[in-house]
């Protein structure tokens, strides 16, 4: 493949990163030793000031080629995902230059398949410093970069990562259990309003710093721009006429400020209201962002609140649904927009960060390390969400109008948001133990609950407790969860499969005792294959087993007798 290679000051993104604040850093560090590896935020002040060392012209080749490669993933990708390429990309670089290694386009896709083994050891020993699901994603990440740099074709670049492999360890597809009891949710909903409380427009405006008195009693300072005292700078060698302006300056700003000067003041009044409003509305935090500033009116509706926009400027309908006791929280804080910003605005959420744009995305970060530094537990929205949504499916139990509160389909939550709860399975556990703690072995692989035979609905065979086959047709028979039930169930299959076979060709065999078997067998294999996906990679494991002629214990010599198996 031929490619120009660019020169170090055309590695940047300031053209086609347009949604961002700040553009992606430039790939320029990838030609410096040590680069991949160093704090974003200070990998271009150390390349300008030296501390970096020279480039090393033999990486300057590839680094282009991934540079055009990402150039392209701008036009159809999301910012986000972009930037967790290009995380991974830097990880395959750090462990290079701790073997002092240049990357080219001759020796990368070695040193890819030689990373991957690598990280898939580690993996395997427990050794990873992340998750097997991570490892594997970041595997796959820079298979493909590589792969479109390179364009190369698809199977070229082997993996040693092998998904099914981490599946049947357990290291991977495991599903999250929700073990909140909800006391994490309320104390966070309880610093929220704090923050609210704390953060009124006469305080924001005003006298520096802002006390924050949580529920436990404790009081954390925020001091906006400023550094807290503790954390001033020392006059070091400075006029005693420097340190005076200095001061004076720094009082002023802090007795007093305008809706500019206190920006970063206001911003955090912003973020404790978005966050309430997500926690009251359940509504997706994109569209919740990017909620224009109207004359919103009040419904009653259902219980709750209807909330519309009177003859909205934009032209567009904007609805959603509020609870009854978050009404009041809401309209205050419409009258806190109207008096900070009398000339209006253009968002609900007027996010203002000086001498820059709009950010394309919410960002959480800052209001979490305000939670942070005052000694709270800050919870991610995307947690909020799952909490209420879960929290509603636990009350209601049902799961098309929660979905539908939710604003997802019922797939969709029970995909991203449901999660098994510990407490109603501990309950469900316990109701079931209960039931069946009178169940024995039945004659046919599974359980039984002891009483007389009972045929199964619409089936004409009768059921005994006497012969393996006899089991299959009653109500009591239960069978069980686990991969030897399903293979043992599967040569039984085979068995009576080839007893069936055996029917000359001149009889009728449409409802004979061997077909009436093996349709029901079918139908208990099918029904334990619906079951979860571990079971069904259970069933497509037994077949296997079965067409390799790999025969359970239980009726393998009883096979190979009759059947030469």
């Amino acid at each position: 493949m031929v490619a120009r290679s660019k020169s170090e000051h055309q590695l940047g993104f300031e053209h086609c990163d347009l949604e961002g604040t700040t553009p992606l850093t430039s790939l320029r560090y990838l030609l410096y030793f040590g680069g991949a590896g160093t704090n974003q935020r200070a990998v271009i002040r150390k390349l300008e000031s030296g501390q970096l060392g020279a480039p090393r012209i033999q990486r300057q080749h590839l680094v282009s080629m991934f540079h055009s490669y990402f150039e392209r993933r701008f036009q159809t990708c999301t910012r986000t995902s972009i930037f967790g390429e290009v995380f991974s990309l830097r990880k395959l670089y750090t462990e290079y230059d701790k073997l002092d290694m240049d990357l080219t386009s001759d020796n990368v896709g070695v040193c890819y398949e030689a990373y991957s083994r690598n990280l898939w050891g580690q993996v395997l020993k427990g050794a990873c410093s992340m998750s097997a699901e991570t490892a594997y994603s970041q595997d796959a990440d820079i298979r493909y970069i590589i792969q479109g740099a390179l364009e190369l074709p698809e199977g070229l670049l082997r993996t040693a990562f092998s998904y099914s492999e981490l599946k049947r360890r357990g290291l991977a597809g495991r599903m999250k259990v929700d073990k909140s009891d909800l006391n994490d949710s309320f104390e966070f909903g309880a610093d929220v309003l704090n923050v609210i409380d704390a953060f009124s427009l006469e305080a924001c405006l005003g006298e520096l710093p802002i006390k924050i008195r949580h529920s436990d009693g404790t009081i954390h300072e925020y001091w906006g721009n400023l550094r807290a005292p503790d954390l001033l700078l020392q006059d070091g060698e400075r006029s005693a006429e420097s340190i005076r302006k200095y001061h004076l300056a720094r009082e002023r700003l802090r007795l007093s400020g305008d809706v500019k000067t206190r920006a970063s003041v206001l911003n955090i009044r912003v973020h404790a209201e978005f966050n309430l409003f997500i926690a009251q509305t359940g509504m997706n935090v994109s569209p919740a962002y990017d909620l224009p500033l109207e004359d919103y009116r009040c419904t009653t509706w259902k219980g709750g609140y209807r909330v519309t926009a009177f003859k909205p400027r934009r032209g567009s309908k904007v609805e959603f649904m509020i609870f009854s006791e978050y009404r009041t929280h809401f309209e205050r804080y419409l009258r806190f927009l109207k008096e900070a910003y009398p000339e209006g605005c253009d968002y609900l959420f007027p996010f203002l960060v000086k001498g820059e744009k709009r950010a394309m995305k919410y960002r959480q970060s800052i209001f979490a390390s305000l939670l942070i530094d005052g000694g709270r537990k800050p919870i991610t929205l995307q947690s909020l969400r799952e909490k209420r949504v879960n929290w509603m499916l636990r009350e209601t139990h049902d799961p098309e109008m929660v979905a539908d509160a939710a604003q997802h389909t019922v797939g969709t939550m029970v995909r991203n948001y449901s999660k098994p709860n510990h407490h109603i399975a501990a309950y469900e556990f316990s109701s079931l133990f209960a039931k069946r703690k009178a169940a024995r072995a039945a004659i046919l692989e599974g359980e039984c609950v002891p009483s007389n035979p009972t045929p199964r609905k619409g089936s004409a065979v009768t059921p005994d407790c006497i012969n393996p086959t006899g089991c299959l047709f009653c109500e009591h028979y239960q069978g069980v969860q686990s991969f030897d039930y399903i293979w043992s169930m599967a040569t039984f299959r085979y068995l009576k499969y080839s007893e069936y076979q055996l029917i000359p060709l001149s009889k009728d065999v449409d409802g004979s005792p061997q077909q009436s078997i093996t349709e029901r067998l079918d139908q208990i294999m099918d029904d334990f294959a619906g079951l979860s996906d571990e079971c069904q990679a259970w069933r497509e494991e037994a077949d296997l087993r079965i067409a390799e002629r790999d025969f359970h214990e239980n009726y393998r010599a009883l096979i190979e007798v009759r059947f030469n198996g």
